[in-house]
């Protein structure tokens, strides 16, 4: 998903939010998730951060 809430007001992406972490852990299915938004990368798991062609792992 690339920034699936990034045009939302916030009461739906947080919604969308919600919907991510609900499929995850009732069907556990992964997600690759690309955003800008920190607080919502952190708040779903594992967090990888590309920097110069690089991956990262957040701690």
């Amino acid at each position: 998903m690339d920034e699936p809430t990034g045009n939302l007001d916030e009461q739906t992406g947080e919604s969308v939010r919600e919907l991510i972490e609900s499929l995850r852990d009732q069907i556990g299915i992964a997600f690759v998730l690309v955003t800008h938004d920190m607080a919502m990368a952190r708040s779903l798991g594992r967090v990888l951060r590309l920097e110069q062609g690089e991956l990262f792992q957040e701690l």
